[in-house]
């Protein structure tokens, strides 16, 4: 039988306190960095997407001329070989990734960066692997650790989300919807699709 001493006990209970405190300091969806070239603004967003009319910003205090950078992790559950999809530059582990990656269970850094392209633009994170065909990443995998200083949801800027979000309140979605429905409901409907169904 192995005793451990006093030093060999801290070290354990620290290892067991640092393992907790990493669980607890995972929180969904990914930190969003825009930058007008004036301004900056982050916030937290379930999905990397943009849904934007030509005269729409992804943030009320940004100008709709931005870059966005997400930083956060992804978790795999199935090693396997993934294929992304993304309009702009895609890092996982600190690499560039432009074609087929191999990876393992786990959580694995994900840093996506993009300039907003003129006019109307729709785009969105997808992938594929041997065991499913290409389909949007979905909300459940995205997560960040970091602490951050949220920017408030105000600003000259017509921000789709920010309206949506207040139908959505208004409508009470959340009594009857889930979680992965209301992160990416702001994608499929538009607040005037949304009005004709309020039933509360």
């Amino acid at each position: 039988m192995k005793i451990l001493n006093s030093t060999g006990i801290t070290t354990c209970l620290l290892l067991s306190s640092l393992s907790i405190l990493g669980d607890e300091a995972t929180k969904p969806g990914l930190i969003a960095n825009y930058n007008d070239g004036v301004q900056q603004a982050t916030s937290i967003v379930a999905l990397p997407e943009l849904g934007l009319a030509a005269d729409e910003s992804a943030h009320p205090a940004i100008k709709p001329a931005f870059d966005v950078s997400y930083r956060g992790l992804m978790t795999i559950e199935r090693p396997d070989t993934y294929t992304f999809d993304y309009p702009g530059s895609i890092q996982i582990n600190g690499k560039v990734v432009d074609k087929p990656i191999e990876l393992q269970p786990g959580q694995h850094e994900l840093i996506l960066e993009l300039k907003r392209p003129k006019g109307a633009v729709s785009s969105g994170l997808l992938w594929e692997s041997g065991h499913f065909i290409k389909e949007p990443v979905p909300p459940t995998v995205l997560s960040h650790r970091s602490k951050v200083t949220l920017t408030p949801s105000k600003g000259p800027h017509p921000s789709p989300a920010h309206r949506i979000h207040q139908t959505m309140e208004t409508m009470k979605c959340a009594e009857c919807h889930d979680a992965n429905f209301l992160a990416t409901l702001h994608h499929k409907f538009a607040p005037d699709a949304l009005m004709p169904h309020n039933r509360h």
